[in-house]
């Protein structure tokens, strides 16, 4: 019996990363091996009980990368990080893949990254700029290559995760919802979606690359306005919670509080700004043409993520 292919997920102790490894096993571990790569092994605790062999990688240090893509790995998923040198660092992962022959690097961007106009969008336009001058570059020839074997990014554009109002949990508890989303008919909806879903997206990517290579999709669970989401939380949780506007700044030092560098906390806010104002409505949503279904309503996360929490 032929060996199962290896998929890697880089890093694996990311919220998008951990997710995808969860779904890897639950629903592939019989059509591949799961290689799950983390900086320092210690930060391995979650899923070190899993069936997934962990390795130790870092993307600065090239040379010491072997372990990481050995055994012919034909797609990898990249976390792309959150830290201010995260274009350099995608371009080392690109690179690499390259170098070891991965025809089939998946990466997180960010919706409307195109539109350039914004912090998070010009970090995420220039790696897919990156990605789009190397895609059709020859890749390492691996065993039984017939020479064809090149480079084909695909791009995840997702909208902000259900779970980061888990960092609200407890003003929820007290009845409010506090979040620079605007008021009133001037505002705009935020487009978020679940996390599940994401990692459901890229483990089915990780195993059946080829339909999806050299190609963009935009990751959207549905767009709400501040006040729906507040609706949405009260009625699937039976716990009332109120929507109130904070002016930006105060949302920054909230996200602070929660231990997000300031830096990020800033971006962050910058992109819902940029969605309130406005910008980047009515994007179409591909995880229905993904996954077969529709995307998963955050009415239903609130039912089974949120509501155990409110009590």
């Amino acid at each position: 019996m032929a060996e199962k292919p290896i998929v890697v997920v880089f890093t694996a102790n990311s919220n998008t990363g951990a997710e995808t490894v969860k779904h890897l096993v639950d629903k592939y571990s019989d059509k591949v091996r799961i290689r799950c790569v983390v900086r320092h092994l210690e930060k391995a605790r979650l899923i070190e009980h899993l069936d997934v062999e962990i390795v130790r990688g870092d993307i600065t240090q090239p040379n010491f990368l072997g372990k990481v893509f050995d055994d012919n790995v034909n797609a990898a998923f990249w976390s792309t990080p959150s830290t201010q040198d995260r274009v350099d660092l995608t371009a080392k992962f690109l690179e690499a893949c390259i170098t070891y022959g991965v025809d089939y690097p998946i990466l997180i961007s960010v919706l409307d990254a195109d539109a350039n106009s914004i912090k998070f969008q010009r970090y995420m336009s220039a790696i897919e700029q990156i990605c789009e001058a190397k895609k059709g570059t020859p890749v390492k020839k691996q065993l039984h290559d017939t020479g064809k074997q090149t480079l084909q990014p695909i791009i995840l554009r997702t909208g902000f995760f259900y779970q980061n109002f888990y960092g609200s949990v407890q003003a929820m508890a007290d009845g409010q919802l506090y979040y620079p989303l605007g008021t009133g008919g001037a505002c705009t909806p935020m487009p978020h979606v679940d996390l599940d879903d994401i990692g459901q997206i890229i483990a089915k990517m990780l195993v059946e690359p080829e339909p999806y290579g050299g190609r963009t999709f935009n990751l959207i669970g549905e767009y709400q306005a501040g006040n729906q989401i507040a609706q949405t939380i009260g009625m699937s949780t039976g716990h009332r919670v109120a929507y109130e506007d904070v002016p930006p700044e105060v949302a920054v030092m909230a996200f602070m509080a929660l231990g997000i560098p300031e830096f990020l906390a800033q971006d962050n806010v910058e992109m819902m700004q940029y969605f309130v104002n406005g910008n980047g409505q009515g994007i179409k949503s591909d995880v229905e043409q993904i996954l077969g279904r529709p995307p998963t309503k955050f009415a239903k996360f609130c039912k089974t993520s949120l509501k155990p929490l409110l009590g």
